[in-house]
């Protein structure tokens, strides 16, 4: 039985839209390795309080973990005066769900 990730994320939580996905075997074992008896919770309460934009944000705080660990995001040109970052968590997040589709096709 494969097992399977079920949220709702507070964009879509108006409207009452749930997201299921399949879980890949590597994220179940080190989810099960993790402490704690809480199925219900975060899996990091500390991340689920922070805003997502600004300063102390989590896309600040995830840019300086790529710059940590050596990646530079680099900049593309939007519209106007807007720019923007080549590799984010944006990108990291898209590449995932990529390949999260590609294994429920296989």
């Amino acid at each position: 039985m494969k097992k399977v990730i079920d949220f709702q994320p507070q964009k879509t939580r108006k409207n009452n839209a749930r997201i299921v996905i399949p879980m890949h075997p590597d994220l179940e074992t080190h989810l099960t390795a993790l402490v704690g008896t809480d199925t219900d919770g975060f899996l990091s309460p500390s991340l689920a309080q922070k805003g997502i934009s600004g300063k102390s944000g989590l896309s600040e705080k995830f840019k300086r973990v790529m710059t940590n660990a050596g990646i530079f995001s680099g900049t593309s040109k939007g519209q106007g005066f807007k720019n923007f970052s080549k590799l984010s968590f944006h990108s990291l997040r898209h590449t995932f769900n990529s390949a999260l589709l590609a294994a429920c096709r296989t």
